[in-house]
């Protein structure tokens, strides 16, 4: 099918330059052999994470963004396939993520709570092999001045009770916090 589509449109491709050495297919079919990740906010704190693996498994060929703020990054895995990382929050108006979620997705399963400053370096071991509620007041955030309501804190409560210990109810944020963009991105 590829060759049939090459062998069509070759005057045309080579009108622009591209029939230039074996390397062609790769050049031309790149959309059709890329993955695209989807983040909200990743730009800035979640892709500069995992930066190091990707230069593992790949070569980071092209960064667009800032040096510290990205829009997208792509990484080559082989000559006929690359990976894209997306910073969707770019490419709106802003706001959070649930309301990114809700705005493009229609999502209605929005992500839990997680207690951000209550979890330290220095304390994250012992804060989550816990399994006892921690009080109200540690789900308050100096970013956004502001806690979570006592509906939440309910759910709260009510949810680490089926779990084993606060790495299990991370565990959860981190898959809320990601499955709400699912709708968003099809």
């Amino acid at each position: 099918m590829k060759e049939y589509y090459l062998n069509r449109h070759r005057p045309l491709i080579e009108s622009l330059g591209y029939i230039e050495n074996k390397t062609t297919n790769a050049r031309l079919f790149k959309p059709y052999n890329c993955v695209k990740v989807f983040g909200y906010n990743s730009g800035k704190f979640d892709d500069n994470l995992i930066f190091d693996d990707l230069n593992k498994v790949g070569k980071i060929k092209k960064i667009i963004g800032g040096s510290t703020k990205y829009k997208a990054v792509n990484v080559i895995v082989s000559e006929n396939l690359y990976i894209q990382f997306c910073d969707t929050m770019h490419y709106t108006a802003g706001g959070s993520l649930e309301n990114f979620a809700k705005n493009f997705g229609g999502a209605t399963n929005l992500k839990g709570t997680f207690p951000y400053e209550a979890v330290r370096f220095d304390n994250y071991n012992e804060v989550l092999s816990g399994s006892e509620p921690l009080p109200k007041e540690t789900f308050f955030s100096t970013i956004k001045n502001s806690g979570i309501s006592d509906e939440e804190y309910k759910d709260y409560v009510n949810n680490l009770k089926q779990m084993n210990s606060h790495w299990d109810n991370l565990k959860k944020y981190n898959e809320q916090d990601t499955q709400i963009m699912i709708p968003s991105n099809r």
